[in-house]
């Protein structure tokens, strides 16, 4: 049984979060490096012939996911969601409660083979000369663009919200990747 469990975050409050003349509102949010490091793994995990590259590593990803017993199962809507949050229609974030273990399970997967590791860092390395900074963590890297949204908002959470227990434990971890 699979129970969707998502944090819905909607507009920004116009008034609360300027930036000189830029508006910080929500704006298309697409975990790349996510989906990148997805894609990976259903090329070289992949089963069925078939299918993309993409759908074998979310299959892959949602059984190695759903081995572990005593925690909740993970659908493939939720591993969706971690890489694509922004629903235009509504102009709002939508977060899978799971995104920490789907990136943390993703990094292992990708540290586990060293081929995978290899393209990985090399694509990391790209996004590095891109974004003009010297390293960029492995959760930076694969949950950059959903991260930069939360460090806008991190200020206006509720104290007991879910929401910030989530921020405060996916800007908490700075594992980096190995050279």
């Amino acid at each position: 049984m699979y129970l969707l469990n998502r944090i819905r975050i909607t507009r920004y409050n116009k008034i609360h979060y300027k930036e000189s003349y830029n508006d910080k509102r929500i704006d298309y949010c697409k975990n790349r490096g996510l989906i990148y490091a997805i894609t990976l793994i259903g090329h070289f995990y992949g089963k069925d012939p078939k299918k993309s590259a993409y759908k074998n590593g979310i299959i892959y990803l949602q059984e190695k996911l759903n081995e572990e017993e005593n925690l909740p199962k993970v659908s493939k809507a939720e591993i969706k969601t971690a890489m694509r949050p922004y629903r235009k229609r509504k102009h709002s974030l939508k977060i899978p409660v799971v995104i920490e273990r789907i990136v943390t399970n993703t990094i292992d997967i990708i540290h586990s083979t060293p081929a995978l590791h290899q393209q990985c860092m090399e694509m990391n390395h790209a996004y590095v000369k891109l974004y003009n900074v010297r390293h960029l963590p492995c959760y930076r890297f694969l949950i950059g663009s959903l991260m930069k949204h939360l460090d806008i908002i991190h200020g206006a959470m509720v104290d007991n919200a879910t929401i910030r227990d989530l921020y405060n434990t996916l800007s908490g971890n700075h594992r980096l990747c190995e050279k």
